[in-house]
Parts: C-alpha cells; sequence; structure tokens
C-alpha cells in the first residue's frame, strides 16, 4: 500500500477545502477520508471542484464507517494524521488509534460559543489528551484551546480554506456615505437577520443586499421592508462582483466559530461590521482593522455601528487598510501550516 506524508481525516468536501488540500498535496503526499458524502442544502458548486490528490469517501451506515476507518488506520502508512475535529466518533476513533506524537486536530470551534467547563467541556479535554498538535484559524480558536489547558502545539493557519481569491484587492473609494449593506449567508436562526433586519426596516435610506437561502427565508422576506433584496442563491464565482458593488459587508451572527464569508469580502476590499461572536473578528478587525463590532443582542448598537462604518471617511480609512493586506502571505502561511 502506498505510503503517506499525512492522512487528513475531514466531514464534507467543501470547495474551500478542496482548495487548501490541492496545495498541500503540492508538497507532500496526502490521502484525504471524507468521513460525510453529503451535508446540509447549499448552493450547487458549494461541493464541487478538482481534486488533486488521494482521497476516499465514506458511505454507508456508521459501523460500516467505523470498519473502514479501522482497516485505513491500520493498513496505511503514514508519518501523522490531521483530525478534522471532535464532534464525530469517527474522529475519537483515529485520535484513539493512532499514536499521540502522531495526532493533530484541526479546531474550528472558537471561545465565543464553546464551553469551557462541564461535561462538554471534561470531554473536549479528554479528546484533547490524545493529541500533539493543534492547527486553529485564529486568536479566539487559540484561546480555546488555552481555556481548555492543551499543553501541546497550537498552529495558527490563518483560515479554514481557500477561498476564491482575488489576487489583486481592488480598491473603490466612496464618494458620499456608504448605503450599500451586504450579507451573504445561510438564513437561519443562529445568523441573527431578524435584528439585522429590524434595523434597516427603521433606515430606508439604507439599502441590505442578502445573498443566501435557508429556513428563516419566508418568514424574513414576510418582515423586510422594500429596501432589503433578497438575493438567493448565487455561485461562489459570482459572489466577486457582488462583494465589489457592496459599500459594507455586515455579518450579525449569534453564533460564528469563524466565518469565511469575512475573508472573501475582506479580499474584495469591502469593510465589515460584525457581530462580536464572530471567530474571526478578533483578527480581521482586531489585528488587521479591517472593521468594526458590535454586541448583536443590541439593536441600537447594530444601528450605530452601521452608521459609523457607513462614513465615507471612516469606510475609505478602512479600505486602505485593507490594501495593506497581504493576501498571498496569509495563503502561503495556510498552506504551510499543514506541513509537519
Amino acid at each position: 500500500m502506498k505510503a503517506y506524508n499525512t492522512l487528513i481525516i475531514t466531514d464534507l468536501a467543501a470547495f474551500y477545502k478542496l482548495k487548501l488540500f490541492n496545495k498541500i498535496a503540492c508538497k507532500k503526499e496526502i490521502l484525504v477520508i471524507f468521513i460525510e458524502s453529503y451535508g446540509r442544502k447549499r448552493n450547487e458548486d458549494f461541493y464541487s471542484g478538482e481534486r488533486q490528490f488521494d482521497y476516499k469517501t465514506l458511505d454507508g451506515s456508521n459501523i460500516k464507517k467505523i470498519r473502514e476507518i479501522i482497516s485505513i488506520i491500520a493498513k496505511t502508512k503514514y508519518e501523522n494524521v490531521i483530525i478534522g475535529g471532535w464532534n464525530s466518533v469517527l474522529y475519537w476513533l483515529v485520535a484513539l488509534m493512532s499514536k499521540k506524537k502522531k495526532n493533530a486536530v484541526i479546531v474550528e470551534s472558537s471561545v465565543l460559543e464553546s464551553k469551557v467547563e462541564g461535561s462538554r467541556a471534561l470531554l473536549k479535554k479528554l479528546f484533547l489528551s490524545r493529541i500533539s498538535k493543534a492547527l486553529v484559524p485564529g486568536v479566539s480558536n487559540e484561546k480555546l484551546l488555552c481555556q481548555l489547558g492543551f499543553k501541546g502545539e497550537i498552529i495558527k493557519t490563518h483560515g479554514v480554506g481557500l477561498y476564491n481569491r482575488n489576487r489583486r484587492v481592488p480598491f473603490r473609494a466612496l464618494h458620499e456615505d456608504a448605503k450599500k449593506f451586504l450579507y451573504v449567508g445561510r438564513l437561519s436562526i443562529e445568523k441573527n437577520l431578524k435584528s439585522l433586519i429590524t434595523v434597516f426596516n427603521d433606515c430606508p435610506e439604507w439599502i441590505l443586499e442578502i445573498v443566501g437561502f435557508g429556513p428563516q427565508e419566508e418568514q424574513l422576506k414576510l418582515m423586510a421592508k422594500k429596501n432589503v433584496i433578497f438575493r438567493g442563491a448565487v455561485k461562489n464565482t459570482d459572489l466577486l462582483e457582488i462583494y465589489q458593488k457592496s459599500d459594507v459587508f455586515v455579518l450579525p451572527s449569534d453564533r460564528e466559530p469563524w466565518g469565511l464569508v469575512v475573508e472573501e469580502a475582506i479580499n474584495n476590499g469591502v469593510p465589515v461590521a460584525l457581530s462580536s461572536r464572530v471567530g474571526a473578528a478578533e483578527d480581521w478587525v482586531g489585528i488587521h482593522k479591517c472593521g468594526l463590532t458590535f454586541n448583536p443582542d443590541d439593536i441600537d448598537d447594530i444601528k450605530h455601528t452601521l452608521d459609523v462604518i457607513a462614513n465615507k471617511e471612516v469606510n475609505n480609512d478602512f479600505r486602505r487598510r485593507i490594501q495593506g493586506v497581504d493576501f498571498d502571505y496569509i495563503e502561503r502561511e495556510q498552506v504551510d501550516s499543514f506541513i509537519f
């Protein structure tokens, strides 16, 4: 059987993961095991993309998947294994079967939404006792590991995958205060879109475009006024133009461990207004200074924050800061973080 530098055990073949794995495969031999063949409904191109690496997708019952994982771990020669989380019995099985010194885990959960005390935290600590390295996208994810008492090596990946990136970030200065706001994502309760729409219902001079679909779609359409526009599903490759035509990107989530859409918006030159519960906020607002945060529970604070970032001087200052972000460096760092 072929020998590999790294086994990667992950859930679904999302486009941004496929792009990342393709880049990693240029630098070392990898075998990717997808433990799910399908997930919740997404855009038709969300789970599509070229695969320039060896892979296997597990199908069937959990018992069948357990048998396959046991066989793969027992029969495959590998130097290390990267486990895609701690929320599957298959992840636990790999962590227990493989030697601790070979085990790494990707932690996309953050301190903002994860419990660090009680029975769930105890289970996470138990899982981490089998791990030597942890890969985290940002600050809030690293803080979770620290609060869980993880003693292994923490590696910052600077993201959760490689999105459809602009190689040259466009600069578009505003000549008047911002009016076009954008949300991209699922229309579900944890995204806190009712609060955001409430703000826009009281601000008819502003326009909010909502890209995506989900279980709350009809409910949100019923409460929204004419200045809230629902675009539905949009191909990932077509999102770049939509981002670039917007003045501010807004993500009001009650729960968001990271937020790939934050990176996409900033890469297209757009300042962001983020809920303080968005995992990426500490990196992209706190460190890179590409926008502002607000309290998602406070309608007045959401409105005030959007007022501030809509100011053309403030907005253009953020746009200039975005020009200073080295996206090539961030991509290289993300790929290289998996080379060990």
